[in-house]
């Protein structure tokens, strides 16, 4: 059976760069940000999320989502159940399992280097793009809003805006080498992560 070796692109995803490299200094990561009013809102942001000191030792977590698709109607289109459990370290692990409401289930597992998937049970090549997405999905998720601490990223108070239902929100912009810039909107009253706006040209999409 063949495996696939995706550290490299880990790394070029900038996901191992983030854990890494986040837990690889004493110093807080947020402090070489010139606005102050980015620093205040994230770092009371991170402090939220449980601290810096504690994610700088952060060496295992696994928690189970479930996401449920309905059409207009209301009716139940997709319910996926998923399981992601990561370790981190010189030689991280990942491993994300999901079964839908068909009872049909997948497996990817990344350790030591190699990427091995299961369908239903039975092993079957690994596709490493299609790996790396759902890595970086999940990653990305679970590391935000550490991954606006990423190199690269350009980041700028844009104001004080309110969510749908009311929620006063600090807003911080990130402008990225490529793409559209992204919102991100922190509750004003105690700065926890509540949304981000991604642009598609003259579309987009809230992500509550």
């Amino acid at each position: 059976m063949k495996t696939t070796n995706i550290l490299h692109f880990l790394i070029a995803a900038g996901l191992l760069t983030t854990i890494l490299a986040c837990q690889s200094t004493d110093k807080a990561p947020w402090q070489k940000i010139d606005d102050p009013q980015v620093r205040e809102v994230l770092a009371c942001a991170l402090d939220q999320c449980g601290s810096w000191e504690k994610f700088s030792q952060l060496k295992k977590i696994a928690y189970t989502k479930r996401s449920v698709l309905l059409d207009s109607l209301g009716n139940v289109e997709s319910d996926l159940t998923e399981h992601h459990d990561f370790s981190f370290g010189k030689m991280p692990r990942f491993e994300l399992s999901s079964r839908s409401n068909a009872g049909n289930s997948t497996v990817y597992l990344m350790e030591n280097g190699v990427c091995k998937k299961w369908i239903n049970g039975a092993e079957v090549e690994a596709d490493s793009q299609e790996v790396i997405k759902k890595v970086n999905t999940a990653l990305y998720t679970l590391l935000m809003p550490w991954k606006l601490l990423d190199e690269g990223t350009r980041l700028e108070y844009a104001g004080i805006d309110t969510l749908p239902g009311g929620l006063s929100c600090h807003v911080l912009e990130a402008r990225y080498p490529e793409g559209e810039p992204w919102r991100y909107y922190f509750d004003e009253e105690n700065c926890k992560y509540r949304a981000a706006w991604a642009s598609h040209g003259p579309f987009g999409a809230l992500v509550m």
